[in-house]
């Protein structure tokens, strides 16, 4: 993780938002999301939305279908 992302304002509410999307997905194994449809679940922007799907994908918490949905990883 960059240092600059450590002391942004924004990193706790960020933080707090992937374990919010993480807590969704462990309790319901599952969850098939596309973007928009997090972006209404999560109450987030586009740009945040993406940010978070995509720091999870980076981390293999979720994996990417071939229709743009967003799921738990297997691996």
């Amino acid at each position: 993780m960059a240092a600059g992302m450590i002391t942004s304002p924004h990193s706790a509410p960020l933080a707090g938002l992937l374990q919010r999307v993480r807590d969704e997905y462990r309790e319901m194994p599952e969850l098939k999301l596309t973007k928009p449809q997090a972006m209404r679940l999560f109450g987030v922007a586009p740009s945040v939305c993406a940010a978070v799907l995509r720091a999870l994908v980076m981390e293999n918490f979720l994996s990417r279908t071939g229709e743009g949905q967003f799921v738990r990883s297997t691996a």
